[in-house]
């Protein structure tokens, strides 16, 4: 059963990675992928969120910090040494490989991992930017595939945990927040 699994894998991955590339994909997934492009984005963003929310703001991106902390070294510290996958561009010999392998592990995808919490947990704290954040995390994810860095279950194991991170900090950040006012994450009307 588990090679009829990863037998699917393969070929969903040589999908992905060679039957769909055209040369608009082979610009875009690399600069998807590179999380270094999203830095200064990223820092505007955190500011304009302080400085049109204040203290709640603040409060919602340090428990979205943690939030990325704790996904990010579960997935490439707990996880990845445990299952010990290889990358597709280390086992393969038939795959076009976009960016820079890496000398990592393959499951599950931390770009995955992390993408999905930060979405499902702002996608809580901002609703009306929902659809935006999981977007983004599906493209980041599929993009892992697409450059040859990762397998389509890398990123689907990827994506659960970080889903379940997600409602788990933000489950514990609301029950928090509702026992110390200066660990809320709800508008000041609402706390009163």
């Amino acid at each position: 059963m588990l090679d009829f699994i990863v037998n699917i894998d393969i070929q969903v991955f040589y999908f992905i990675n060679m039957t769909i590339a055209n040369n608009v994909m082979d610009l875009v997934m690399p600069f998807i992928t590179e999380e270094s492009n999203f830095l200064y984005p990223l820092i505007a963003v955190c500011v304009g969120i302080i400085f049109l929310m204040k203290r709640r703001g603040l409060v919602i991106l340090l428990w979205g910090g943690v939030l990325i902390a704790l996904s990010d070294q579960l997935s490439s510290s707990v996880i990845k040494p445990l299952v010990d996958r290889p990358r597709p561009c280390h086992e393969l010999d038939l795959y076009r490989l976009l960016v820079n392998c890496g000398a990592g592990k393959s499951f599950p995808s931390s770009h995955a991992t992390n993408m999905f919490a930060a979405a499902t947990f702002f996608g809580e704290k901002f609703l009306n930017r929902r659809r935006e954040f999981y977007l983004v995390a599906f493209m980041v994810a599929l993009s892992r595939v697409y450059v040859g860095v990762h397998y389509p279950l890398d990123v689907i194991a990827g994506a659960a945990i970080g889903i379940g991170l997600g409602i788990g900090i933000g489950t514990l950040a609301d029950y928090l927040g509702s026992r110390y006012w200066f660990l809320s994450t709800e508008h000041e009307e609402k706390r009163k």
